[in-house]
């Protein structure tokens, strides 16, 4: 056999077999669906996971039909109803939270899915305020009240509930308009005071204002909210339509950096390390992603779509999720190129969420759905561990 043959045989080889074997290694793994929840009552408007990686909380949205003499001022559509649904799918099982009908209300769940807050606008400066326990509505027990668990205790801003009344995990909630967000590692909470419209930073364990943030005319968009850094370091606020979003660091409340223009209908999402904020909606699908730091502009991504329900980053950082219409495209932000189209839902995906630990993707629609996917490949260990002392159970 010739030299010149050998080569050919050579090149042919590394061609044929080893160039393919390395772009399959580094091309990064598809997620596939692990479950779904189906028939739920409503839209899905938010998914919360729990700590543990093994269950959520699911809020829905339902408008009632038009019933002659049922509504407001007796006609018209009637106001819309809040449901929760607790899923544990490991294993699985899945509870309705009946008692937590709100109408036109909202919850916050804590993370370790032991107790949420509850909260329904009664009039233009009033909202009822509850502690839900999640747990003794799962278990059929009954609710311990003063005794670390509350069932539904009922106060007015102005006349918020009782701290004595309150369990040892959300005595933050005690004067505040209304909570807005908890850290990953469970540990920080994120309230509005009622006072003055500014953030406040709780360490939830030791019960102690750690941050304000003080908004100086801005308008808060508490939808679709404020967001975490992966690692609970940073907080993102969306103000003002047309203004910078606003990231502070958690440790101290101070601002870390502003970066893009937040619109009403805009979603966001942090980097694990808070340093490159995503917006989407900006423009009809696109995805524009921000230095923090700098303010400066890093990447633009063109889904090809009509518009961004939601986007999320991976637990890596190297990942990012869109919802748009009814799939969730993701997208390699290393190598700025699309990877995967999750397909499923029937109607438009509306929420996004990646668990702490990163292993799932839950995606929920308005087609009242709820799906969840492996993207354990794009996990990585927890920068923050939980918090140990976080709402005891007895």
């Amino acid at each position: 056999m010739s030299l010149q043959h050998t080569n050919r045989v050579a090149v042919v080889f590394l061609v044929c077999f080893v160039v393919p074997c390395a772009r399959a290694a580094d091309k990064p793994a598809t997620p596939r669906e692990e479950g779904k929840l189906t028939d739920l009552m409503g839209e899905v408007t938010k998914i919360t996971f729990g700590m543990d990686g093994k269950s959520l909380i699911v809020q829905t949205h339902y408008q009632p039909p038009h019933k002659p003499g049922y509504g407001i001022g007796g006609g018209g559509p009637g106001y819309p109803i809040t449901n929760f649904v607790a899923w544990n799918f490991t294993p699985r099982k899945v509870t309705k939270l009946n008692p937590a009908v709100l109408l036109n209300g909202g919850c916050l769940p804590s993370p370790h899915l032991h107790t949420m807050a509850t909260w329904n606008p009664v009039g233009p400066d009033t909202m009822m305020q509850g502690i839900y326990d999640v747990d003794a509505e799962i278990s059929g027990a009954k609710p311990k009240v003063g005794k670390g668990r509350v069932n539904l205790k009922i106060g007015q801003v102005g006349a918020p509930i009782p701290k004595a009344d309150l369990p040892k995990a959300w005595k933050w909630l005690e004067n505040t308009m209304e909570p807005l967000a908890f850290s990953p590692d469970g540990k920080v909470a994120v309230v509005k005071s009622i006072k003055d419209g500014a953030i406040l930073l709780f360490d939830v364990d030791k019960d102690k204002r750690i941050g304000k943030i003080e908004m100086k005319g801005d308008k808060l968009r508490t939808l679709p909210g404020v967001v975490f850094s992966g690692d609970s370091k940073y907080v993102a606020v969306p103000c003002m339509d047309g203004t910078p979003v606003r990231v502070y660091r958690v440790a101290n409340g101070k601002e870390y950096g502003r970066a893009g223009k937040f619109y009403l209908g805009s979603v966001l999402s942090l980097t694990p390390d808070g340093k490159t904020l995503a917006l989407g909606h900006t423009k009809p699908g696109d995805v524009v992603m921000w230095d923090v730091a700098t303010g400066k502009l890093r990447d633009t991504w063109r889904t090809g779509g009509r518009a961004i329900n939601d986007v999320a980053y991976s637990g890596d950082g190297k990942v990012l999720f869109a919802a748009v219409d009814r799939v969730v495209v993701v997208w390699d932000a290393k190598a700025k190129r699309e990877i995967a189209r999750l397909r499923g839902h029937a109607a438009a995906v509306s929420v996004l969420v990646v668990s702490a630990d990163g292993k799932h993707l839950a995606s929920g629609g308005k087609d009242k759905s709820v799906r969840l996917w492996d993207i354990s490949a794009y996990a990585v260990p927890s920068q923050t561990e939980p918090s140990q002392q976080t709402e005891p159970r007895p």
